[in-house]
């Protein structure tokens, strides 16, 4: 994290993960590819567990509908289909709400 003046510049990383919250991503990664090799690069659609997404006025939003889903299919390997009822009302709610985000 650094001060920039007019804004605040980001650098996220887990073991060789990055991400970069600036004004000129483009021109960090630029630099850094002259010296690794880099894969992945644009804006994030999935880091560590988290959907990326802008919504429709350009706030960039985070959700874990990618992690719940995964987490639904393990637990129906492990135990089969979760009981109908297992769940509250709302928190079933939530959770088909961020199945249906636009990731």
């Amino acid at each position: 994290m650094r001060d920039k003046g007019d804004h605040w510049e980001y650098l996220c990383v887990y073991v060789d993960d990055l991400m970069a919250i600036m004004k000129d991503p483009d021109k960090f990664f630029a630099e850094l590819s002259k010296i690794y090799k880099l894969k992945g690069l644009g804006p994030p659609k999935y880091h560590l567990g988290g959907d990326f997404f802008r919504d429709k006025d350009g706030t960039f939003g985070w959700g874990a509908g990618t992690y719940i889903k995964k987490m639904l299919v393990n637990y129906e390997i492990m135990f089969g289909s979760p009981p109908r009822n297992s769940l509250h009302p709302s928190i079933l709610l939530i959770i088909l709400r961020l199945m249906e985000a636009p990731y």
